[in-house]
């Protein structure tokens, strides 16, 4: 252990100073002693002395290097933190002080690495993380939790906590793999156990939040919510969201609502993480109930509360909203109730965040269609909150941005393209650049190109946004090949009338202009 101990100190002398090569050379000569000494040395005592050396080491440009990440001396972390859960597991309440302390170092260290993730080393992540020892262990855990108050209970649980947020930073990347299925479904059930209603009755105006509560609360809805509809669900999750009802959430609603004034930031970011919880049920399950709790989500939008304490609740709430009115018996519910429009005026004209306000907007487009704009202030702060998402569509190449849908902003715009006003408004904003840019990174998705066609065929009614689309040659040039393509016959016809609107329209225009000039001339001459 001496000679172990002499690298790990190396390791904190050097600090930043290490490069890949020379920590790679050091964790090699502590993995050869480490094997040839394996009797005599205490793997809780390594691991606390590594990690302690570590603390001084630049992350991103030398831990998270393919090399070091998925090094042996890693997978070494990973298992001595898979041990520590194991007897955590089996005695939740006879934990060594010393292996406490290094399972708070052991989740610390990866919580920093993980903060490090991106599309270039997401797949060295997976290899570190998704051990089947350690998904199993966790698995076992969760499920315990359902049925054993002591492992809520005990002092370990903020560092499980931090283990289920190391893995929400990896879901968050759309990874597909049933292994984390076996997260998943034990979290999904604890939501709807007696355990998630009591800690919420549990919260405390006066108190913070315990491990327990922030548990509960935030760190398994942030995995749920976070985990992609994209990705893949195990059957049995399926089916026990089959059975249930949103409803289920009722007493909570009825039990915190009537204090809403009253409601501290503990509060306040449970609710929100609930409403993240209703979206992502609603988004992969044929789970019901959402018609009997809109009348909460109302209320909860009509709180007079400064907006900046509950911007996030309203925000999350919103956005659950807008995709349940997607559900056309949802949005007939919707509809029927007293004032809502302006309740949704109201959000639009005093909300100061941006997706607060989009949210409101497109809701209200919804509700009300074209005539949206009869019943708006004014428009100008609309209008100028598009362009960024547009911006993220081109240079991203994504069609949905902050929980936002390309179709849905689309949707929205065609509104506003619609009114003369608005339209000259949208031509000030540069949004002509930025609808070509789109057709042309999009031009695979028939939904998206047919919308920005029809409202490029809207605006085009302005003579300035014509002549502008009329000098673009490659979009120009785009539009007349789509006849030629494999497009359906609405994207077909979208694109004609573009160009008719621009070229043959144009050119009769042109003629006719002609005509009368020479009709005015041969009158002038007699």
């Amino acid at each position: 252990m001496d000679i172990i101990s002499e690298h790990c100190t190396t390791i904190r002398n050097k600090g930043q100073e290490l490069t890949v090569q020379h920590l790679n050379g050091l964790y090699n000569e502590i993995l050869i002693r480490k094997e040839k000494h394996h009797a005599d040395i205490n793997s809780v005592i390594l691991c606390e002395t590594l990690l302690n050396a570590l603390d001084t080491v630049n992350i991103e440009n030398i831990l998270c290097h393919p090399i070091i990440l998925t090094h042996t001396l890693h997978i070494f972390i990973i298992d001595t933190l898979n041990e520590t859960l194991k007897r955590w597991q089996q005695s939740p309440d006879n934990i060594s002080h010393r292996r406490k302390t290094v399972f708070h170092h052991i989740t610390n260290f990866l919580s920093n690495l993980i903060d490090k993730i991106n599309e270039n080393n997401l797949k060295n992540f997976q290899i570190l993380l998704l051990h089947n020892e350690l998904i199993y262990t966790i698995n076992n855990i969760l499920m315990n939790m359902d049925h054993h108050e002591k492992y809520l209970n005990s002092d370990l649980v903020q560092y499980f906590s931090t283990v289920i947020k190391i893995f929400t930073k990896l879901v968050t990347f759309n990874t597909t793999t049933a292994k984390l299925t076996l997260i998943l479904d034990p979290i999904v059930k604890l939501h709807f156990s007696t355990k998630y209603i009591e800690a919420f009755k549990a919260l405390s105006q006066r108190t913070p939040m315990t491990s327990k509560q922030e548990f509960l609360l935030i760190t398994c809805p942030l995995f749920l919510f976070n985990y992609q509809p994209q990705c893949e669900y195990s059957e049995e999750t399926e089916q026990f969201l089959t059975s249930k009802s949103v409803t289920y959430f009722t007493d909570i609603f009825e039990y915190l609502l009537p204090t809403i004034s009253e409601w501290n930031e503990p509060i306040i970011v449970s609710m929100s993480h609930l409403m993240n919880i209703l979206y992502r049920l609603y988004q992969f399950s044929s789970i019901s109930g959402y018609d009997q709790l809109i009348s909460y989500l109302i209320q909860i939008l009509n709180d007079n509360d400064a907006f900046s304490s509950k911007t996030q609740l309203k925000d999350a709430t919103l956005m659950l909203i807008f995709n349940l009115i997607k559900n056309f018996a949802l949005l007939a519910v919707v509809k029927q109730l007293e004032n809502v429009t302006q309740t949704f005026l109201t959000l639009l004209t005093k909300g100061n965040d941006n997706r607060l306000v989009l949210f409101s907007y497109l809701i209200l487009v919804n509700l009300a269609k074209e005539d949206v704009l009869t019943v708006l202030p004014e428009t100008t702060k609309i209008i100028a909150l598009f362009p960024p998402y547009l911006e993220q569509v081109v240079q991203r190449k994504c069609l949905e941005w902050q929980g936002v849908n390309l179709e849905d902003l689309l949707n929205g715009l065609k509104v506003l393209a619609q009114n003369d006003k608005t339209r000259k408004a949208l031509d000030n904003n540069n949004y002509s650049s930025s609808f070509v840019q789109c057709a042309l990174k999009t031009r695979k998705n028939e939904k998206i190109l047919k919308l920005i066609l029809e409202i490029l065929w809207l605006l085009s009614f302005d003579p300035d946004i014509a002549s502008y689309l009329q000098h673009q040659d490659k979009f120009m040039s785009f539009v007349k090949t789509i006849n030629k393509k494999n497009y359906s016959l609405s994207v077909k016809e979208a694109a004609e009338g573009l160009q008719w609107k621009l070229e043959t329209e144009f050119t009769l225009i042109k003629k006719s202009d002609e005509l009368r000039r020479q009709q005015k001339r041969v009158e002038t001459e007699q």
